[in-house]
């Protein structure tokens, strides 16, 4: 202790040195701003009087410092109106030179409305200045009360003159470090002591955090957006522009980390348009992260797993490459060398490396794997530029020295150039969550008006889970009934409902001249229009409807049960809306390409001006002439650069069509920039996920119409994290939910009643009817059905063994059944094209193809696909293969009844089902097991064939779903979803009580941002914080530069200072001062 003691007091030796020279200086500083009134004249400040020196001495026996203080000049015209308490001086850090040690100030009345020690400072903030006061008193000090100053923190003083200083000191020094382009200097400025009571500008922050984020260092931005940040520091486009630069190469970290970097970054992002599109933005970005980074964790294992053989037949990687400068300056070309003996066609039908899509740039070493070492040490991300030739654009574009690297032409230098995730659909569809989230013409681009949709569809959007939340609770309250729901002006199914007109263009014009639109009038045009068009003639009862809706509603839900005619409903509303709004194209999306080449394929039937967006490798052969990308040889080779001439002719292809036809993703691409589109139709909605479907929406659309089933599979998602918080749950699932009611097309004209059976009693409840009758639907010869006229049958396989080979399953014994039954069918005379063997798992399609191509030998072959891969299709006849075959009753996925519904749904004339009964009927209760039921009944089971077992109640069956609401089949998700989303309201609540009375801005927008979030905390808190003294550095030398503030504002942000009573009195017991850390 003794030891301890001389140590402390030979640095307080150095400190009362320096202090001396502070409080001078101090003085010198209150004089010249004119607080005191002085008539005499004032010595330079960096000269020394001897009437200003105070002589101290320190008695090192007791650790008293006896201070004698020399009478100044002038004496203080108003007398002070309460005692300083003392503080300590803090180290002078090496970072900020103008820190520098002040004598201590205490909180009085009359600065009790000034922030307390711990609080963040920015630059440009301002308050009410406090009562001029004496300068600071000369005070004896004890050795105890050195002490226990000195373990506390340094902290800010009331004088915002010298906090903002101080802010615009900490922000210049990150600015350095982001300047010399180094991680770790910028690590180390962020989580230096000193710079704990202050926080980034908007402009430092997200430069900081497309830094950190594009290196990696998902932890360390989490760390600078909750200690360095307050909240909505940033805007919506800043934060989209950071998270642009999420990387493929993930290193050292996790998508975890990305998850909770961006639950951070959204509370640190300012939403104008309230709470619920902040949740609904966080929902959506985090889902699309979260899946991105999936995908390129699936791209870094096959590059560190795989062959380059391999990769090279696949087209999915190019090897041996040597890289050229091209017309561009970021802009290299490949030129390909020796690709293992592998021949890789150039013609427009190579689905491998396509323009737009995201490659790695590596070194190559031989046909062998890369390790994940030298992966996570060289990869450089580019974009293809053109395919043919080779160009690709990197990403990095101001690293000069990078692409000297590159371009060296030394004989060993040699890359290889890798296929990864797909960047193009996560930037759209961040880009259409950012136009979504923001308010239109905020003067820095936020959203254009043009593009953002109209605002009913924009709160019917980001309203869906708080009206799902009502209507699961409303649905727990009231036992199963019709869907509860909101009617106001924030209920999703009340928005969706209200009337549009035909002349959506002069929608906003009317509203601004006050004049209100009348549904029923608009509605009265709507009908005349379908009358005038004869749209709904030759059509059903349940498609008239359809239609109807679709003409007048905000937005509408068609939902079509497998073979009830979606298409043919969304080709007449397609050629309504081109009649209604002449001079402006419609436009028709789905996510997958094949249901865009059949809304091409009914419209060009229809006489509509169709056009077609899109690779011509996705599109059918016989649809490539409406095609603006088609290649212009018809050979298939390499089509010509593009030019500014051919750019101009699409775009006058595209202004002079009725109908412009693309996937989801597609319609975000740049050719289709400055134009909008009133009314949007997007097919098998219920395939495409959620933010899918958001880009063509923010096109401007104005109504909406989903054609969809949210009875059959859902959109595929790889991140099984992703998958639990509610991205695979398609939006017109949760509109379903919020109580938006579709328009159900009832009659089915694909299958033969049989078939149609179980899946109408089951899965629709009975509702669905029969448009075709069992004579037109005759069963195919060849196999020996169970019941003559009755084309369904089971084909129990007991003895089948699954395996597993680790990513998938297979099962030998039913795929030679299959394949029997295929044998069966061809020997009957069916066709081979009108023969589909569907399974759900990827190895038994391997082996299935690999069997029935030894059976079958030329083309055409007979399709095998998965149960996913396969829907919205159909075929004469199709055999399921279940796979599944254990003793403990397991089936995986194969119970899910969705999936289910889609493999009973794709035939029209035979449907053979093989499987283990025993597993099926143990292992799913609820799908398997009442069809097995059902096949007993009517004797289609192979193992008794054609002898009924059992009894078959339909009405039973019918209970079992049909009575289910869309909120209760997505119950589990949802409800992870509810409690995803109110995590991140209690760390938006946090963030914004913690940061209760920090200064943001000028003093008008301060007062302005307390008064809309509720800030009224701060008095409450300073009267709480009984024993805080502050620090503050007030330094002279320098003016506080407040007009630059685009290039040098900041924000105050950082730890907690709210507590409570007893806190505060515990640390009143305690004799301890509290700052924001203990707190």
């Amino acid at each position: 202790e003794e030891l301890e003691e001389l140590e402390e007091l030979e640095e307080l030796e150095e400190l009362e040195e320096l202090e001396g020279l502070e409080e001078l200086e101090e003085k010198d500083n209150y004089l010249d701003k004119g607080d005191v009134s002085s008539t005499q004249p004032r010595e330079s400040k960096n000269e020394i009087s001897d009437s200003d020196v105070e002589e101290k001495k320190i008695d090192h026996d007791d650790g008293v410092q006896q201070q004698v203080s020399q009478p100044v000049s002038q004496p203080v015209s108003q007398p002070s109106t309460s005692d300083p308490s003392p503080s300590e001086s803090a180290d002078v850090n090496s970072r900020f030179s103008a820190l520098s040690l002040r004598t201590p100030v205490s909180i009085t009345s009359n600065t009790s409305h000034e922030l307390p020690r711990g609080m963040l400072y920015a630059p440009n903030a301002t308050v009410d200045k406090p009562a001029p006061t004496d300068p600071p008193a000369l005070t004896t000090t004890t050795k105890s009360s050195r002490r226990k100053r000195r373990k506390d923190k340094k902290g800010l003083g009331p004088d915002e003159a010298a906090n903002r200083h101080l802010a615009k000191q900490f922000n210049r020094s990150v600015r350095q470090a982001l300047e010399s382009g180094i991680t770790a200097d910028i690590i180390d400025v962020l989580r230096s002591p000193s710079g704990s009571h202050f926080a980034l500008d908007a402009t430092v922050l997200e430069t900081v955090c497309r830094h950190l984020i594009t290196h990696a260092q998902f932890s360390e931005a989490t760390y600078c957006l909750r200690n360095r940040a307050l909240p909505a520091t940033l805007s919506v486009y800043q934060t989209e522009r950071a998270l642009l630069t999420l990387p493929q190469n993930l290193r050292n970290s996790s998508s975890f980390d990305a998850a909770d970097m961006i639950d951070a970054l959204c509370v640190a992002t300012d939403f104008p348009s309230g709470q619920s599109s902040r949740a609904y933005f966080q929902r959506i970005v985090r889902g699309i992260a979260l899946e991105f980074l999936e995908e390129a964790t699936a791209a870094r294992d096959r590059i560190c797993s795989a062959p380059c053989e391999r990769l090279v037949r696949g087209s999915q990687c190019v090897v041996d490459a040597r890289l050229k400068r091209g017309r561009r300056e970021t802009d290299v070309l490949v030129e390909a060398g020796n690709q293992l003996g592998v021949f890789v066609p150039e013609t427009f039908d190579n689905r491998g490396i396509q323009a737009g899509d995201a490659v790695g740039i590596l070194p190559y070493a031989g046909p062998y794997p890369m390790s994940a070492e030298s992966l996570d040490r060289n990869m450089i991300e580019a974009t293809v530029a053109t395919a043919s030739p080779l160009v690709l654009r990197l990403n990095d574009k101001s690293n000069r020295n990078l692409l000297r690297l590159l371009l060296d032409p030394s004989p060993g230098n040699v890359y290889r150039v890798d296929k990864l995730a797909n960047r193009m659909g996560f930037n759209r569809q961040l880009e259409a969550a950012r136009i979504i989230a923001a308010l239109p013409d905020l003067g820095g681009g936020e959203c254009p008006m043009a593009r953002r949709p109209s605002e009913e569809l924009v709160t019917a959007i980001t309203a869906m889970d708080e009206n799902i939340a009502e209507t699961m609770l409303g649905a727990a309250a009231q036992g199963r009934c019709a869907h509860p729901h909101r009617v106001g002006s924030t209920s999703t199914a009340h928005l969706c409902s209200r009337a549009v007109g035909w002349d959506l263009a002069g929608e906003n014009q009317r509203r601004g001249r006050g004049e209100e639109d009348n549904d029923d009038e608009l509605r009265g045009i709507a009908t005349l229009a379908i009358e005038k068009y004869g749209s709904v003639e030759d059509v059903n009862d349940s498609q008239r409807m359809a239609v109807c809706g679709a003409a007048a509603n905000r937005l509408t839900l068609i939902q079509g049960p497998p073979g009830t005619g979606k298409t043919a409903v969304a080709i007449r509303i397609l050629s309504l809306w081109s009649r209604m709004c002449r001079g402006r194209p419609v436009l028709a999306t789905s996510d997958s390409n094949i249901a865009v080449d059949n809304l091409v394929e009914g419209c060009a039937a229809a006489g509509l001006r169709v056009v077609r967006l899109g690779r011509p490798e996705a599109v059918r052969p016989e649809l490539l002439k409406f095609c603006v990308d088609r290649p212009s040889n018809s050979e298939g080779g390499p089509s010509p650069a593009p030019s500014a001439h051919a750019f101009k002719e699409k775009r006058r292809q595209l202004r002079s069509a009725q109908v412009i036809c693309c996937t989801c993703i597609g319609s975000g691409g740049d050719i289709l920039d400055g134009m909008t589109f009133d009314r949007v139709l997007v097919d098998e909605a219920t395939q495409a996920s959620e933010p899918a479907v958001l880009v063509p929406i923010t096109r401007g659309c104005r109504q909406l119409v989903l054609v969809g089933d949210h009875c059959q599979l859902p959109p595929t998602v790889l991140s099984s994290k992703a998958e639990e918080e509610g991205l695979g749950v398609p939006l017109f699932s949760r509109l379903v939910a919020c109580g938006v009611p579709p328009f159900m097309l009832d009659t089915q004209y694909r299958m033969h009643p049989a078939i149609a059976m179980f899946v109408s009693d089951l899965f629709y409840g009975g509702k669905l009817l029969n448009g075709v009758t069992a004579p037109e639907r005759r069963p195919l010869a060849g196999f020996p059905w169970p019941r003559e006229e009755f084309p369904v049958a089971f084909v129990p396989v007991a003895h089948g063994v699954e395996v597993d080979d680790g990513v998938s399953k297979m099962n030998e014994a039913e795929a030679a059944a299959a394949t029997d039954a295929v044998s069966a069918l061809l020997q009957g005379g069916c066709a081979v094209g009108d023969i589909a063997v569907v399974t759900p798992y990827a190895a038994q399609v391997r082996l299935l193809r690999r069997m029935i191509r030894q059976l079958v030998r030329g083309p055409p072959y007979v399709e095998v696909s998965s149960t996913d891969g396969f829907q919205g299709r159909e075929k004469e006849a199709v055999i399921f293969s279940s796979v599944r075959s254990n003793n403990y009753g397991q089936v995986g996925f194969v119970s899910d009844w969705r999936r289910v519904n889609v493999s009973f749904t794709r035939a029209r004339r035979a449907l053979i089902v093989i499987g283990n009964e025993s597993t099926l009927r143990r292992g799913d209760p609820e799908t398997w097991a009442p069809w097995l039921a059902w096949a007993d009944a009517h004797g289609v089971n192979m193992d008794k064939p054609g002898v009924p077992r059992g009894r078959y109640d339909p009405e039973q069956l019918r209970k079992v779903r049909g009575g289910t609401t869309a909120a209760e089949m997505l119950r589990d998700v949802l409800q992870r979803q509810q409690a995803q989303l109110k995590i991140a309201e209690n760390q938006l609540k946090n963030a914004q009580r913690n940061s209760a009375g920090h200064i943001r801005g000028d003093a008008k927008e301060s007062s302005e941002k307390a008064q809309q979030r509720g800030f009224q905390t701060v008095k409450e808190d300073l009267r709480l914080m009984c024993n805080s003294d502050g620090h503050w550095d007030e330094d002279s030398d320098e003016e506080v530069d407040t007009d630059n503030k685009g290039h040098e504002s900041g924000y105050g942000s950082g730890p907690s200072i709210t507590m409570s009573a007893n806190v505060a009195l515990e640390a009143k017991k305690k004799e301890e001062t509290l700052d924001a850390w203990d707190i």
